[in-house]
Parts: C-alpha cells; structure tokens; sequence
C-alpha cells in the first residue's frame, strides 16, 4: 500500500473533473491565471474561448465565474463580427475582471473515511441581485473523528433583467430546493439527518410557506415546483444577508475576496443552533398582495321562466285539440298571404298538415327539456 501511495504521489498534481488535484495537500486547484494571460485586443471569440476555458463543474467560483459572463450578452448586443475588437467599455469590463483572476486552491470539505460518517446536515443558501440568482449548498458532517463543515457546490445563473427581485429572490429558493434533492439523490449512501435553506427574502419565504393562496401564474408555478420536494423534509428559514452566503454569488466577488472570506471556510454559527438567526413572523405586505390572483366568485342566478305557449294552450285544451288549433291557426296566416281567392284554402285539415303541427310540438317539447336540463347542470 506504501508503495501505492508513494507512485501515486509522483504523479502529482492529478487532473479531475475539470480541476486539478494536488494529493499532497489534498487540495482541487483552479487555474485563473491562464485567462488573465489572454491575447491583447478583446474579441467575441476571445472573450467565448475564455469562458468555456473554466470547466467548473462544482460552482466552485461560479460567484466571480458569472460577472465574467455578464460581459459576453452585452458584447453580442454590439452586433460586430467575431474577430472585431469589442468596444472601449467592454473592453475595460474584461480586462477588469480577467485582472482579478487567479489560481485558487480549494480544500477537502468532506473529512476522509466516508463510513465513518454518523450524520450530515445540508444548509444552502439562496439570494438574488438585479440579474443574478445563486445558491450555494453547506455540509456539516458529523464524524467519528469530530465535525466537520465544508462547501459541497453552489450555482450562479444570469436571468432577465425585467424580473423584480422578489421573484429573482423565489427563484433562488426554488435553485435551492432542487440544489437539495439532486445532492440527496447524489449521496443516497450518507445518512442526510436534515435539510435547512436559508433566505433573506421574507417575500420569497412568505410565498414558499404558504403554497395554499391564489398567487398569479409566475409565482404559483415556481411554489408549485418548489413544494415537489416535500418528501425531503426541508426547513425554510430567514436569515439576514450578511450572513447569507449566497450574497457572494449574487453580487459577484473576486477570487481574492473568496479566499480572505467564508466562501471556502464556511461560517462557523452554522455547527450551533444556539447562534442561529432568530425567526421572524411571515407577515403578508402590498408587496406580497400584489402577487396575489384575483378572487374568482360563483354567482348562482335564479331565473324565473314565463309560461309559454305551448304550456298555455294544455292548460285549456288536450294535446290533440292543441295539434288542430295551430293546424287550422297556420292556415289561416297562409290564406290571409294568398293574394286571390283561388289561393285560399278552405278545405278541411289534411292529414299532412296535422302531422307537421304535431312535429312542431314534439320538437318544442324536446327544446324545452334541453334547456332545463343545461339549467340544472349549472349551464354546462
């Protein structure tokens, strides 16, 4: 095994995933300096190659990783070629942002001896800025040999910049809730005790919390898929945005501020329950209301039918007396359009003459079941 470890070493750094792992200290490295390195005259496809040249598939700066992709929408929205050099404000944007790369060492979060783990507890947390949604997920792992706290992944997504930031901010809730069920599918083997997402949104909270109100359509939707996670168990809960980790995501931080902050480290209120944020009561707002859907009301009206004809003459007569009257009724209207006397009819009732008033009749009496039944099914 010595000799394993030993060959092992040799070859050090390793890549993996996209980084690379330095087994001496036990660490995943991602290069920055590289793209700071970048050609002189910014272009389109200079400034594409160099994104998709980041490969970090743990988000593990997608916080300064999404400032940089800001830049490119803005820069295809000048309409130039792909090798035309990009205009003077882009230009610095870049350069600002490649100038604070660097290469960033990152440390084991999970503490080695997976089977020694007797429980783990996710916190993520979710925020959002003007066009940026981020969450970033929390383990503390509690370990024969102690406990232990570590950044598991986050994720930064640009959105539209016409969103309001309550929904930006129910967006990132609902990042978080599917951030927890994917990591809960992912670790099926660690035994997960709890699951804890933080906001500093009251809006968004408010919104999760109560999935039972009429909201309009953007906001039913997202409660809607948020509660599809029901099955974890996930406590929501408020915190203020100092202490919201993923107010790094949101707003963008450097590498170097990284490093100097908690985004590796994690803070330390997270281990005790006692120094958790206290929680305030979701309480309703204008905010809030204004997201509500209007109140649909039943009216159920009461309509009084007339008597018709047909109900009239059986009032008076038998069905038979009522087929000739309108027979010899119609007759009459016929004869008062005949314009000689030779077009008047004056003959007895025909036998086809009674049979179509008979039709008549039956097809009144069918039209007249129709309605009411449509009438008792409430108009359906």
């Amino acid at each position: 095994m010595s000799d394993r470890i030993k060959l092992d070493t040799e070859s050090n750094p390793s890549k993996i995933i996209g980084y690379l792992w330095d087994k001496r200290s036990d660490t995943l490295e991602v290069k920055g300096e590289e793209i700071a390195r970048s050609e002189d005259q910014v272009t389109k496809r200079g400034i594409l190659s160099s994104l998709s040249s980041l490969y970090d598939p743990l988000g593990l700066i997608s916080q300064t990783l999404v400032r940089g992709k800001e830049i490119y929408p803005d820069a295809w929205d000048e309409n130039k070629s792909w090798n035309a050099t990009v205009s003077d404000d882009i230009a610095v944007r870049w350069s600002k942002w490649t100038s604070n790369l660097c290469n960033v060492k990152v440390p084991r979060s999970i503490p080695q001896g997976v089977n020694n783990i007797t429980g783990v507890h996710l916190h993520l947390f979710g925020d959002a800025s003007k066009t940026v949604c981020s969450t970033v997920a929390i383990a503390v792992i509690e370990h024969s040999t102690g406990v232990f706290k570590g950044m598991l992944t986050s994720m930064s997504t640009i959105l539209k910049q016409n969103t309001t930031i309550p929904r930006l901010e129910l967006i990132s809730g609902h990042m978080a809730a599917n951030m927890a069920k994917n990591i809960n599918t992912a670790l099926q083997c660690w035994p997960i005790k709890s699951i804890t997402i933080w906001m500093d949104s009251m809006m968004g909270l408010y919104w999760i919390c109560n999935p039972g109100k009429p909201w309009k359509v953007f906001v039913s939707n997202r409660v809607r898929a948020t509660k599809i996670t029901n099955d974890l168990n996930i406590n929501w809960k408020y915190c203020p945005s100092n202490m919201n980790l993923a107010d790094l995501g949101s707003r963008g931080a450097s590498l170097n501020k990284m490093e100097t902050g908690q985004w590796f480290e994690v803070p330390d209120w997270l281990l005790d329950k006692d120094e958790w944020p206290s929680q305030p009561k979701l309480k309703s707002s204008t905010s809030v209301c204004e997201e509500s859907s209007p109140t649909k009301q039943a009216v159920l009206l009461a309509v009084k039918r007339e008597p018709d004809e047909l109900e009239n003459t059986l009032e008076k007569y038998t069905y038979w007396k009522t087929v000739r009257i309108t027979a010899w009724a119609l007759r009459f209207l016929n004869n008062c359009h005949a314009k000689t006397m030779q077009g008047k009819d004056i003959m007895p009732l025909t036998t086809e003459e009674i049979n179509r008033e008979e039709v008549h009749w039956v097809r009144k009496v069918q039209a007249d079941v129709s309605r009411d039944s449509r009438l008792d099914h409430g108009g359906r």
